[in-house]
């Protein structure tokens, strides 16, 4: 429908009169009229950017009446600039260069910051990272135009965008292969990446294919975590003439349980040089691999090996990993635990009852109750009946409910009745599983332990969307719910129960004035029409505040006689400083205000706006354009 439009009015002989009718018909038949140039770019459709644009108009007296953004995407010079580089962003992050290349064509002398190719890089698009740096900016001070019309250009220092992190992540992904299908040159350092790379996933083909010519893939195996690659170098001597190599093999060979080949790569070069800090680094980080893989025989050879013990030590005091013994009960390896603790390595007991907790192994459960003793306050600390709940391992729950039938390790130590010690020092665990939207433990907590239940409970329950433990609550517990649960958390569904089963008066007002907060235009939507109240047009703020300017202009449409503005005090603000100016479209935001009649920014608030953007900003670009433009608009604003 739109292409039949827009090829028939091309055929009509173009005047003022019929570019206003043109865009008219664009408003009533296009996209929404918020829907920015930079979102549309999300969908792929280089029809609809075409639309969009043409839809725009170049100068602000010919712009139409209401309120849509092809009013500005090309008459205001700072929304124009703001526009091509969060476009271009979108563009480069699906990897989409054709309309990249649209878009430089499109924005004459807009330049990007270099920021823009950063999801590109994430992602490893290689040739949206050409692209970019085919169209960077000339250095300052250079005159004359490289591109010729006018083109857009990006912001770029670095002399190269394909970065290391980008060539493994297009490595991984397959946009390396589309990039040299399409021809284009890999360097050797960038090469020798990829090889490495391709090595290190098991790719052996690809790997091949990138050799150049005369090139061994042995020459690249260095630091290759891939067993096949060290048997590999193993046969072929490169472990015997390199110690540091061999050395460098004995983590990735741990953490696989290959004590055969850890074993052969050790006895290459035994006696081991006692000064040598790479074999000591190394063995740490291979005991820790071992015993946090569960790898019992690799580990028991690796700390009575004669570098064990050291190892063992610094593994220990380490701090920039978790500690082992924990990993371990969070796994549920349990011969590993057993070893540790009769080898007498640094054991924190309370961190693994929570890691084995969080973890649900309830076999590193019942072993940590067997070889400790907790205390009270150990206990309160820990929370780990909470801590079950909330992440709905039942099968724990289940075993500190018959702890006193366990026997401690240590007869002497065996105290009746520890089990209760665990579940009079809890917080509120039928709240945690109902956050966590475990429906089996609240109806095994409802028969096997009875335990303290109030509206929050339904209340956490609808917030974080769970129905049907909104709906079991609803009918096996008395508590009920607040209010605040049919506060729109964007679940519908939970609303319109909600609302046959919860009917309070104020309840649809406040989560009116929740779902226009948080933009959720079809819950409020479905609000007006089946929870009608006379706070709802005060919604229209809210959803101001926040940035919602597609919900607040629906809302608007159904109270027309509202003033923008009026819910708040005479001294506030419609817009805080610290609200939606932390959002993606904040300009946007001073646009729409701008362009009202019932609505005037006031001094203050500029003050405080300019403030603010002197001060920290998480959008720098933007700080920019915003900048610029109250400069225009509000030049004497203090």
């Amino acid at each position: 429908m739109l292409t039949i439009v827009k090829v028939a009015l091309r055929h009509h002989q173009v005047n003022a009169a019929l570019e206003q009718s043109t865009r008219a018909i664009s408003n009533f038949l296009g996209p929404s009229p918020f829907l920015s140039l930079s979102d549309a770019c999300k969908f792929g459709s280089i029809a609809l950017l075409e639309w969009i644009w043409d839809a725009s108009c170049t100068r602000a007296v010919d712009r139409t009446p209401g309120w849509s953004l092809t009013n500005f995407l090309r008459s205001d010079p700072h929304y124009h600039n703001w526009q091509f580089a969060k476009s271009l962003e979108a563009a480069a992050s699906r990897g989409d260069v054709r309309m990249m290349e649209w878009i430089f064509a499109h924005f004459s002398g807009c330049e990007a910051p270099e920021a823009v190719a950063e999801r590109a890089k994430e992602n490893g698009y290689l040739r949206v990272l050409c692209c970019l740096m085919a169209h960077r900016s000339p250095p300052r001070g250079q005159s004359g135009d490289p591109f010729g019309q006018g083109e857009g250009t990006v912001r770029i220092r670095t002399t190269n965008l394909l970065s290391a992190a980008a060539i493994k992540k297009a490595t991984e992904n397959g946009q390396l292969v589309e990039y040299l299908s399409g021809g284009l040159p890999l360097e050797k350092y960038a090469r020798g990446i990829a090889i490495k790379h391709a090595l290190r996933l098991g790719d052996f083909h690809f790997a091949q294919q990138l050799l150049p010519s005369g090139g061994c893939l042995l020459d690249y195996a260095a630091g290759c975590p891939r067993v096949e690659m060290i048997e590999w170098m193993l046969d072929c001597g490169y472990l015997r003439r390199d110690e540091e190599l061999a050395a460098s093999t004995l983590p990735e060979l741990a953490r696989t349980g290959r004590l055969d080949l850890a074993q052969q790569v050790v006895l290459l070069h035994s006696p081991l040089r006692h000064a040598s800090r790479n074999w000591s680094t190394l063995w740490v980080r291979a005991l820790y691999e071992a015993g946090t893989c569960g790898h019992i025989l690799m580990l028991q050879w690796l700390a009575e090996h004669h570098e064990g013990r050291e190892a063992l030590g610094e593994l220990s005091k380490e701090t920039s990993t978790r500690d082992l013994f924990s990993v371990a009960a969070e796994r549920g390896h349990v011969e590993t635990m057993d070893y540790l603790y009769n080898l007498g390595f640094a054991c924190d007991f309370d961190n693994a009852m929570v890691a084995a907790v969080e973890g649900g192994q309830a076999s590193s459960v019942k072993w940590l109750l067997s070889n400790h003793t907790y205390g009270v306050k150990s206990i309160k600390t820990m929370r780990v009946i909470d801590r079950g709940a909330e992440h709905g391992h039942l099968e724990v729950l289940k075993m500190f409910n018959e702890l006193s039938s366990y026997e401690c390790a240590d007869a002497k130590r065996r105290r009746v009745g520890v089990s209760d010690s665990w579940w009079t020092i809890v917080v509120d665990p039928m709240y945690f599983a109902a956050k966590g939207g475990h429906l089996e433990v609240l109806k095994w907590f409802q028969v096997n332990r009875m335990q303290k239940c109030d509206t929050d409970t339904m209340d956490t329950a609808a917030m974080y969307g769970h129905l049907e433990v909104v709906k079991w609550l609803h009918l096996n517990r008395s508590e009920g719910c607040t209010r605040d649960a049919m506060n729109a958390h964007g679940h519908l569904e939970v609303v319109q129960w909600l609302y046959l089963n919860y009917s309070e008066s104020t309840a649809c007002s406040f989560a009116m004035y929740d779902a226009a907060a948080f933009g959720h235009l079809q819950i409020v939507k479905w609000l007006y029409e089946n929870c009608p109240s006379p706070f709802s047009r005060k919604a229209i703020d809210r959803a101001v505040r926040s940035g919602h300017l597609r919900v607040a202009s629906w809302l608007q449409q159904r109270f027309p006689e509202y003033r923008v503005g009026d819910d708040l005090e005479s001294h506030k603000e419609l817009v805080s400083v610290g609200g939606s100016w932390n959002s993606a479209n904040a300009l946007e935001v001073l646009l729409w205000l701008h362009s009202r009649d019932d609505y005037e920014l006031r001094p203050w608030f500029l003050k405080a706006l300019r403030d603010r953007l002197s001060d920290r900003w998480n959008d720098p670009d933007l700080m920019v354009h915003i900048t610029n433009w109250l400069d225009e608009h509000y030049p004497d604003s203090p």
